[in-house]
């Protein structure tokens, strides 16, 4: 028998594949609602944006826009909305805060989003962390009560042509998305 298991930290990882390169740049622009995280290296660039949900909403967190320019690949431009399902009643977006980014010896540290929420009249503060680690993007959420069921990243959008590549020794799938000639894979990790 298998028990649900409410938790109140996940890590989300998308990852676009690609050879990696000799050089890279990162760049990361933060705004009160928004940050955008990119990458660049001689193959191409990726940028993902990740965007706050409007206040009132309910369960959302937000959406997940990547946008890839590769070599010998068509550009690229995907939308994965990020929403949660609590184990109770609905959670609304009431106050949207972040905290500042900056850097310390070299290391940048990544802006986190304040998201309250109230369910049942209870307040509930979800924390979102976009993260980039080279042409991977991570979303660390966590959450001061457990009431978080599950997160969902969306799927691939059927524009997309994705189909499910079965790799040895991994539980998972990654997808080639044939339309933008690219494999991609999301999973969670808590």
């Amino acid at each position: 028998m298998r028990k649900n298991r409410l938790f109140q930290t996940a890590l989300t990882i998308l990852l676009l594949a690609g050879a990696p390169c000799l050089w890279a740049d990162f760049s990361q622009t933060v705004g009160p609602t928004q940050a955008i995280l990119e990458y660049t290296d001689a193959a191409g660039s990726l940028a993902y944006t990740w965007t706050a949900p409007p206040l009132g909403s309910t369960n959302s967190l937000g959406t997940l826009h990547i946008s890839a320019l590769e070599s010998g690949h068509p550009d690229t431009e995907i939308d994965l909305p990020v929403s949660v399902q609590p184990a109770g009643g609905a959670l609304r977006l009431t106050k949207i805060g972040q905290s500042d980014s900056f850097s310390t010896a070299g290391v940048l540290i990544n802006p986190t989003y304040r998201l309250q929420f109230t369910t049942d009249n209870t307040p509930v503060l979800i924390t979102v962390t976009p993260i980039l680690s080279g042409r991977s993007v991570g979303i660390d959420i966590k959450s001061d009560k457990g009431l978080i069921a599950a997160v969902i990243c969306g799927v691939w959008p059927a524009s997309a042509e994705p189909q499910n590549v079965a790799i040895p020794y991994y539980s998972g799938f990654v997808s080639y998305l044939g339309t933008q000639d690219i494999f991609a894979n999301l999973y969670f990790d808590w």
